[in-house]
């Protein structure tokens, strides 16, 4: 089955499977889902998703990123830099390799945010 051809809850379960943003445009998940080596099966389908009710009511903090140099040069040092100033910790090398695919196809704005989305930080900065 191609990804072009689920709908975008479809896309939002399979990347929720999978462990990868689900917040992007139908566009930006078939690009995150392509970039990942696994493949969608012909007859798969996702299952159903539930959203917690407490996660829509959370109100996630933005970090403080004044100081912080979202052009600074290499992909790398940008992907390590960033996840020290956000995580309080180096990447591991799966987290660095996803992010370096990540900056293939998206923005480093959306790196950061994607970061800021994650359940670590959630943990960390929401009360």
């Amino acid at each position: 089955m191609a990804l072009a051809d689920l709908k975008k809850h479809e896309l939002v379960a399979v990347c929720m499977e999978w462990g990868l943003d689900a917040t992007g445009t139908k566009a930006e998940m078939i690009a995150l889902l392509e970039a990942d080596d696994r493949e969608v099966e012909d007859d798969y389908r996702p299952a159903e998703v539930h959203v917690e009710l407490e996660l829509a009511n959370e109100i996630i903090p933005d970090p403080d990123m004044s100081g912080f140099d979202m052009e600074m040069e290499g992909d790398d040092a940008f992907i390590n830099a960033l996840h020290l100033h956000v995580h309080k910790r180096d990447p591991t090398m799966g987290e660095l390799t996803h992010y370096r695919l990540m900056l293939g196809i998206l923005t480093r704005d959306r790196v950061l945010r994607d970061l800021v989305r994650s359940e670590e930080y959630r943990l960390a900065n929401c009360a």
